[in-house]
């Protein structure tokens, strides 16, 4: 069972996302609706009546939900860009990429969102784009900053990712601007064994080109 603290703190990430009608649940002093109030019309927000850590929460909603207007009220109150939640430790962006939100992902990055922070298990926004075939949140991602290289904690690149999915566009676009071919995962496989191994001769002459 959740503790009244957790509860109490999803409540309030909610309410300030207007993600629920105002009841008893949202307990606040009374002029806390009107500051939720100012989140949903995206007006500043008086960040000192909210513990950073509920701002937080918001913010990593936020992102999920597909709330530009609110992300930026919430980072103006004082939520941290890139702070990390849920269990494998991801960050809005890499929630904002996670559910194919790209103008919520733009927002993120103006705002400051560092495209390169991982997750406990390695992974950056750029390799949940390329799992999820996401080619034009991919491009942004990359000609923001993103390192095209990163490895997860199995040594899996994007490229390598790319090939698995056979996303013969993505691999073209990741050789195109730099990927590294030769990087082998930690079972000492690279893009180009991968390719091989299923076959997929489109994918393979790409890899070869890239040489």
């Amino acid at each position: 069972m959740f503790g009244k603290g957790i509860i109490k703190n999803k409540v309030i990430s909610f309410c300030l996302l207007g993600l629920v009608a105002f009841s008893f649940s949202c307990v606040y002093p009374p002029d806390h609706h009107n500051q939720i109030d100012s989140v949903r019309e995206a007006k500043p927000v008086d960040e000192r009546k909210y513990r950073k850590e509920d701002l937080n929460e918001a913010l990593f909603d936020a992102a999920a939900h597909g709330r530009p207007q609110v992300i930026k009220v919430l980072i103006s109150a004082g939520a941290n860009i890139n702070s990390i939640r849920d269990d494998i430790g991801n960050t809005p962006l890499i929630n904002a990429v996670n559910s194919s939100n790209e103008d919520t992902m733009r927002a993120l990055i103006e705002l400051g969102a560092d495209v390169n922070v991982a997750n406990s298990i390695g992974r950056t926004a750029l390799r949940y784009a390329v799992h999820y075939g996401l080619f034009e949140i991919m491009k942004t991602l990359i000609e923001k900053g993103a390192n095209i290289n990163s490895q997860d904690i199995s040594g899996v690149t994007p490229l390598i990712q790319a090939v698995w999915h056979n996303e013969s566009r993505m691999v073209r676009y990741l050789v195109d601007k730099g990927a590294d071919i030769n990087i082998k995962d930690s079972e000492r496989h690279s893009a180009l064994f991968y390719a091989d191994e299923s076959k997929n001769k489109e994918v393979s002459e790409i890899l070869k080109l890239g040489k």
